[in-house]
């Protein structure tokens, strides 16, 4: 017995040890540091200069900041920080550490219900790595995708798992009743009883009728006895006749009570019977039995299935981390175009609000001279009409700013209480040094859609395999070992060895298979013309990205040379206009041409970081992304 409970242990250990051990591989599989580099692609880049501490440092193209001009409040009275006025430049490697007053509620179903859950305590700048960093920790698409990866993963480690047997335990506890002789039925209860009318075989018993009855018996009416019985003489007087007939009347009155006495008895002997408990003979009889099934499988030939399952789990594993790559990529282009909507909706407050004081300026001159009789009330009204169109660009602009602030917001997914904005003035964030042709051979190369592309032919051509298994031949093969004892006795189990392979093969199914591997085919198909496409739009957003770099870099000369060349000539028209040989409608012309010109350096700069931006995601993959670092 003891051998048997060591058995028992034994298998029960094992299980235990299986299970735990499955758990340890799923927890290495599910770490996301050995996705840190996609395998198979470079990602040397010398000649692209990353580092925007180099390009903030050295401005390219010779250029300076816009001139810096004076921050109005917002309009909704909520305060600034003074970091924006002395801001490290937006995209500072150092800031990368999002605030943590700027956090996210941590239940996503809440909704406020008070005036006070939604008013905009302050306005918090961050840099471009901060907001890149906020939007990847909150983004619900890459947090889908990133479950989605793990997903795979898990489906990995369950194809895998077809490449090892299978081992299973089986207890059974049963009791088994024996026939003790003659009773039929658990408990030893038969048939008891008869028809009472027509009873047999019983000594000393009278019968009735025409009944027949064994020796020493004596009979009434005409029965017919064997030898040494007597029979009544049918030659006796009438008197003896008269008297044996009432004898006889009276006799079958007395059977007829008897027989009914008779059934009453047998009714009760038979709910004695079966009311009576089981005698301890009868539990005796049954037995207990506990039997332990140990069974080993494997599945030795599968037609090639397995090995496909297995290869295509691998490659939608790769799928998906192509996909995550995919949704990091844009997603930190959407946050760049985020980011500088809101340094051009600041940067054009701070233009208009410059214009608001040049206009102010040019009312204050005209009134001067009007006072001085040098000038006429009709150079006072242009001035005047001059500030109130100023202003009302002013308005405009500061609602535009709220308005993108709040989308750039939403965008990285903030509480209800928080706002961001971007940190410092536009510049320059950096420059591209690879020709044309290098660009598009290294998006080529690095570009995750077109890998996923490889990848889904790869998967369908592995379904293709799986599909064609299903007409091949499966061979297994099989283990069992059985322990059989009776608990009731002493320890002495029978055991069981079984050992086998079996064979099937599917012969026909109609053309299942087949039209199932075609339709592989046909995805295959497919995916290869989505290469193609895909490869053109690459190539063609490489160049869109290139040229507009190339003119948003001429742009920013030109609007630079504009900004200082409209400075000086406001600057000579109000000298003009206090000198008494201009006029108020030149002041009024500067004025305008020098708000277009910084208007057109601004969104000079702008174009540029975005075209930056653009070109960027269009190679993609760039070394300093770390695309699967944690934020």
């Amino acid at each position: 017995m003891l051998a048997f409970r060591y058995l028992i242990g034994v298998s029960v250990g094992a299980i235990i040890a299986l299970s735990h051990g499955g758990e340890a591989t799923s927890q290495q599989l599910l770490s996301l540091r050995k996705f840190q580099s996609t395998p198979g692609v470079s990602h040397s880049r010398e000649k692209v200069a990353q580092s925007r501490s180099s390009a903030n440092s050295q401005p390219a193209f010779g250029l300076t900041q816009i001139p810096t001009l004076k921050t109005p409040q917002p309009a909704s009275g909520s305060q600034e920080t003074s970091a924006q006025q002395n801001s490290q430049p937006a995209s500072s490697p150092q800031e990368t550490s999002a605030p943590q007053n700027i956090t996210p509620s941590s239940n996503p179903l809440m909704f406020p219900t008070e005036p006070s859950e939604v008013n905009v305590e302050q306005v918090q700048p961050i840099t471009l790595e901060q907001a890149v960093g906020i939007a990847r920790r909150n983004n619900p698409s890459l947090q889908e995708a990133l479950l989605t990866l793990e997903r795979t993963r898990e489906a990995l480690r369950e194809a895998l798992a077809a490449r090892y047997p299978n081992l299973s335990t089986q207890l059974n506890l049963s009791r088994s009743y024996e026939d003790s002789g003659g009773v039929g039925g658990i408990g030893g209860v038969g048939n008891v009883g008869g028809d009472t009318g027509l009873q047999q075989g019983l000594p000393n018993q009278q019968t009735t009728g025409d009944q027949q009855a064994p020796a020493n018996q004596q009979t009434n009416g005409n029965q017919q006895a064997p030898g040494n019985q007597q029979t009544s003489n049918t030659n006796n007087d009438t008197a003896i006749s008269a008297v044996d007939n009432q004898q006889s009347s009276d006799n079958n009155n007395d059977t007829a009570i008897s027989q009914e006495t008779t059934e009453d008895q047998q009714t009760t002997e038979d709910e004695q019977i079966f009311n009576q408990p089981i005698s301890n003979e009868e539990e005796d009889a049954a037995s207990d039995f506990l039997t332990t099934t140990l069974q080993l499988s494997y599945n030795l030939y599968t037609g090639g299935r397995r090995d496909a399952q297995i290869e295509a789990a691998e490659q939608q594993v790769r799928f998906n981390l192509l996909q995550v790559e995919q949704v990091v990529e844009q997603l930190r282009l959407d946050v760049a175009n985020a980011y500088y909507d809101v340094q051009q909706a600041q940067s054009q407050v701070q233009i208009n609000q410059a214009s608001v004081e040049a206009a102010q300026q040019s009312v204050r001159d005209a009134q001067s001279q009007l006072e001085a009789g040098l000038g006429t009330r009709f150079d006072v009204l242009q001035a005047r009409v001059q500030l109130a169109n100023n202003r009302q660009q002013l308005r405009r602009s500061r609602s535009q700013l709220r308005i993108v602030r709040r989308q750039f917001t939403q965008q990285l997914g903030l509480g209800q209480q928080a706002e961001v904005t971007a940190m410092g003035s536009p510049e320059v964030a950096g420059s591209w040094d690879l020709s044309l042709q290098e660009s598009i051979i290294q998006a080529y190369q690095n570009r995750a859609e077109l890998r996923q592309q490889l990848a889904r032919i790869n998967i369908n051509q592995q379904q293709r395999r799986i599909a064609l298994a299903a007409t091949r031949p499966q061979v297994n093969l099989f283990a069992s070992y059985e322990i059989q004892d009776t608990l009731d006795d002493d320890f002495n189990p029978s055991d069981n060895l079984a050992l086998g392979a079996g064979l099937q093969w599917l012969l026909y199914d109609g053309g299942a298979a087949e039209a199932a591997a075609e339709q592989q085919e046909t995805n295959i198909a497919i995916a290869r013309t989505n290469f193609d496409r895909l490869r053109n739009q690459i190539r063609t957003d490489v160049e869109q990205g290139y040229y507009n770099l190339q003119a948003s870099q001429q742009n920013i000369k030109t609007a630079q040379l504009a900004v200082r060349q409209a400075e000086e000539s406001l600057r000579l028209a109000r000298l003009r206009f206090r000198a008494g040989v201009g006029t108020q409608i030149e002041v009024t012309n500067a004025q305008s041409d020098l708000t277009q010109a910084r208007g057109n350096f601004l969104t000079a700069i702008i174009d540029y970081n975005r075209s930056l931006a653009q070109l960027e995601r269009a190679v993609s993959n760039q070394p300093d992304n770390r695309l699967f670092d944690r934020p």
